[in-house]
């Protein structure tokens, strides 16, 4: 083989090599985008598993109140006049109560970890913030915040959610 020939086999040969490198990048690319748009699908079934969860639990927690006359009325009284609840009715609505604040710890941690976004978290807080005025709740909330149950960043969040609605329930009154 002359000289030539030589170099123009190593020319096609790089010729080919470059195809084969092209063809493999698109290849490794096509298979990235695929990667990245089953992360992107995965991430929300994720979010949206984790908004349901936390739906679901607003609707038990509200389901306990509507099937149980008992339980309601126990709600009406500590609304009308919390000091006229008797121990055990005092204890059954602090179990409700202990209860929403639980939920609201797990839903600000899965807003603290991407799992929710901000306005969910606020969504799925408003069973929260809606009875956090109520003075038994409000004594119960001071009780955990002394007792350092909940981590600081949810302590803050629900204080921070309390006094925006305590304002805007003002705000109301005012006009």
């Amino acid at each position: 083989m002359s000289n030539e020939n030589l170099q123009r086999w190593a020319l096609v040969a790089e010729i080919v090599g470059g195809i084969a490198v092209i063809a493999s990048l698109i290849v490794v690319a096509y298979e990235l985008q695929q990667s990245t748009d089953q992360s992107i699908l995965n991430t929300s079934a994720l979010e949206i598993a984790t908004y349901q969860d936390l739906t679901n639990n607003i609707s038990d927690l509200n389901s306990l109140v509507v099937q149980d006359s008992e339980l309601a009325d126990i709600f009406i009284k500590a609304i009308q006049d919390p000091d006229s609840l008797s121990e055990n009715q005092l204890f059954r609505f602090n179990t409700y109560i202990i209860n929403l604040f639980r939920h609201g710890d797990m839903a600000f941690f899965q807003y603290e970890r991407g799992a929710i976004d901000q306005s969910r978290l606020n969504s799925v807080l408003a069973i929260l913030t809606s009875r956090i005025g109520n003075p038994v709740v409000k004594n119960q909330w001071e009780s955990f915040k002394r007792n350092k149950v909940f981590p600081e960043a949810y302590t803050k969040y629900v204080d921070d959610l309390a006094a925006d609605q305590t304002m805007g329930i003002a705000d109301l009154l005012e006009r």
